[in-house]
């Protein structure tokens, strides 16, 4: 294996050259695309592909495309070029990562971008060892989605959605609990991790949530040490009438009558 010893970031003036004389092309090598800002897209013998900033892409070797512009503004991508027999994970013609899929994958991919531009001491040896990572995240990624049937897109979501999960349980009896502190879960918006949420789960967060407040209430109840608006503020509940009106929707009674129902 060896890399090609150009690292390419096409700019405007690129873009114009290419799209005036259409360019259409293949490369003997394996070329990975990186977008930087702005859309790509990636018009194949048959097909037009698109990416997006922070997305990435893999176009096999030997197959025709030439870059294409319909949006504004033009795009800026960087270009890897791999002398191997095979990426794992990628077929035959267009392979895309999606931003939201791959953050390890970029994190190398721009390791090498830097590597490769700004060509320090021993950068040759450091270029092989963060090349080596990539192909080996990769493999991994493949072969994961061979064994389980999991795309890498599902296999992310489902760990993103696990970790948010654990993080919640330890969190969210706190009165002010939110379910994202930052406005983002990961790398994506509060709206869209709430959407992947109920695909995996079937439910919203705040039902979820809402469900280990119950549960840990119902516990703290069985005991009458603790007042009904001490349980609720240690559950979660800003205030007792909240609290009473959302265990009586999980439960069918209030606190109070579930308490005289639980024989101590």
């Amino acid at each position: 294996m060896r890399v090609i010893p150009t690292w390419s970031i096409i700019r405007q003036p690129v873009f114009n050259a290419l799209l005036k004389n259409k360019n259409i092309h293949s490369h003997p090598h394996w070329e990975i695309g990186c977008v930087l800002s702005g859309k790509a897209e990636i018009e194949l013998e048959t097909e037009t592909k698109s990416a997006k900033t922070g997305e990435c892409f893999v176009l096999s070797p030997g197959i025709p495309h030439t870059d294409k512009r319909t949006t504004s503004p033009t795009p800026i991508i960087a270009y890897l070029g791999l002398e191997i027999t095979s990426i794992p994970g990628c077929g035959i013609g267009y392979t895309a990562f999606s931003e939201n899929v791959n953050c390890s994958f970029r994190s190398i991919f721009s390791s090498i971008a830097t590597e490769m531009s700004q060509k320090k001491e021993n950068w040759q040896e450091v270029l092989n060892s963060e090349i080596k990572k990539l192909l080996i995240y990769l493999d991994r990624q493949h072969r994961r989605e061979e064994v389980t049937g999991e795309s890498i897109r599902t296999a992310f979501y489902r760990e993103m959605v696990e970790k948010w999960q654990q993080w919640a349980k330890e969190t969210c009896f706190d009165p002010d609990f939110r379910i994202a502190p930052n406005g983002t879960v990961g790398t994506i918006s509060i709206r869209h991790f709430q959407t992947i949420f109920r695909r995996q789960t079937g439910i919203p967060c705040k039902v979820w949530v809402d469900h280990l407040r119950i549960e840990r209430a119902s516990e703290l109840l069985i005991s009458r040490e603790r007042a009904i608006s001490q349980i609720a503020a240690a559950c979660g509940y800003k205030n007792v009438y909240h609290f009473s009106k959302r265990f009586k929707a999980k439960t069918g009674i209030s606190p109070a009558r579930y308490r005289l129902t639980i024989k101590i």
